[in-house]
């Protein structure tokens, strides 16, 4: 049959499951996908298949097993000089680190990633990366620079309906603990910062 097609369909269910929350399906389907890209050596769908299952472990909490898989993602993207699209799964590594509480690690990863998404012409990776940031430091304590960040990134036309829905859910959780003058001047200083701007706060 045509295997490829089938490893394209299994993919794109295992997309559906993940979005629909059913993540026990979303990795069967992805694990059928990465057999079957294995097996007719589809390497750049190797390295997609298994940056996908790395998601799909860390949503399920199961991080060691998360970093595994998305470090073979990157060994997979790096065989194949793919510099557009190795960003994911070392900004998915870094993301399981900051879940398991190693910040330092996660910073390390979100740097590297930062400074690739800056060399790339697409502006939504480059926003993804500043929200990797705005993560940490809500992790760290720092509730004021997330929420710049956040309220940076809620208003940049650039940012996709999955990324404001993310910044939403943590903005709303920092938001309670500033107070409404805090609230203010972060939100007069983030109106007048760029992407150049955020870039040299976070540097």
């Amino acid at each position: 049959g045509d295997k490829i097609g089938i490893a394209n369909i299994t993919h794109n269910l295992g997309f559906t499951s993940r979005e629909l929350g059913d993540l026990e399906r979303a990795r069967q389907y992805y694990e059928e996908s990465l057999a079957l890209r294995r097996e007719i050596g589809d390497r750049s769908g190797i390295a997609i298949s298994l940056n996908n299952l790395g998601t799909v472990a860390s949503l399920q909490k199961r991080y060691d097993d998360a970093i595994k898989l998305l470090q073979e993602s990157v060994a997979a993207y790096r065989s194949l000089n793919d510099t557009n699209n190795i960003f994911m799964p070392l900004a998915n590594i870094g993301s399981a680190y900051l879940r398991l509480g190693h910040y330092d690690l996660a910073e390390k990863y979100f740097f590297e990633t930062l400074d690739m998404t800056r060399n790339q012409e697409v502006v939504s990776h480059h926003l993804e990366s500043f929200n990797n940031f705005a993560e940490l430091y809500h992790q760290r304590g720092l509730p004021e620079f997330s929420f710049e960040l956040l309220e940076f990134l809620i208003h940049h036309p650039a940012a996709d309906a999955d990324l404001k829905r993310r910044v939403a859910d943590l903005r709303a959780q920092i938001e309670p603990t500033l107070s409404a003058d805090t609230i203010t001047r972060v939100r007069e200083r983030a109106k007048r910062l760029d992407l150049d701007g955020i870039y040299l706060k976070i540097k």
